[in-house]
């Protein structure tokens, strides 16, 4: 989570590096200070068949142009786990001859 609101950092809810009170949840989410500087993927940026993701969506191609390290989704659009990646076997609808990405993540079921 990204803010500039210094006052969010004095709250214990929230998670900081070394989690110090027993009421934050979150082993995975951290508070930074400043604005986010990198285009987050969501689930709306990619396109699905059943319980297959497809592709990129709109939202998706737009955000290739600015984030190269593309993070696939877990659960389709419709809340399906995600059991397999690209159409027929390929994965070009995720990249073009110009537009690629550095690194691609898959989620581990």
């Amino acid at each position: 989570m990204y803010t500039n609101n210094d006052a969010l950092f004095q709250l214990d809810r929230i998670h900081h590096l070394g989690r110090t009170a027993a009421n934050q949840k979150s082993w995975v989410q951290k508070l930074i200070k400043g604005e986010d500087t990198q285009t987050v993927w969501g689930i709306r940026d990619f396109t699905y068949e059943g319980n297959t993701v497809t592709g990129l969506s709109e939202s998706g191609i737009q955000k290739r142009a600015k984030n190269k390290n593309l993070i696939l989704p877990s659960r389709t659009d419709t809340g399906e786990v995600v059991k397999a990646v690209g159409k027929g076997g390929t994965i070009g609808a995720f990249v073009t001859a110009e537009e690629g990405f550095d690194s691609v993540e898959i989620p581990i079921r």
